[in-house]
């Protein structure tokens, strides 16, 4: 199996196997964000993570890097959970 080094070896993260799918074809996932661990991390502004998973009233206390991947890891495990809709592109900017 094979993940990017920017994830976690989570279902969402993962870009094939090896034996199964080729390079290719797991060259392919990785250059066009095809997992959904990619495309949220690329495609998925910060802004639409914030509305979805942010607590506003929390006392906790994040660097905005852990706290972005905090956000991103409960999206990937929602769209994990419902993964038979399709991975759509989000307007990152």
């Amino acid at each position: 199996d094979v993940f990017s080094n920017i994830g976690e070896p989570m279902p969402w993260w993962k870009l094939g196997n090896l034996q199964t799918d080729g390079v290719d074809q797991v060259m392919q996932r990785f250059e066009n964000d095809e997992v959904w661990g990619l495309h949220g991390n690329f495609r998925v502004p910060v802004s639409q993570l914030a509305q979805a998973y942010g607590r506003p009233a929390s006392r906790l206390l994040y660097a905005r890097d852990d706290l972005v991947l905090r956000w991103l890891r409960e999206w990937g495990e929602d769209q994990w959970r419902n993964r038979n809709t399709p991975l759509e592109c989000s307007d990152a900017s």
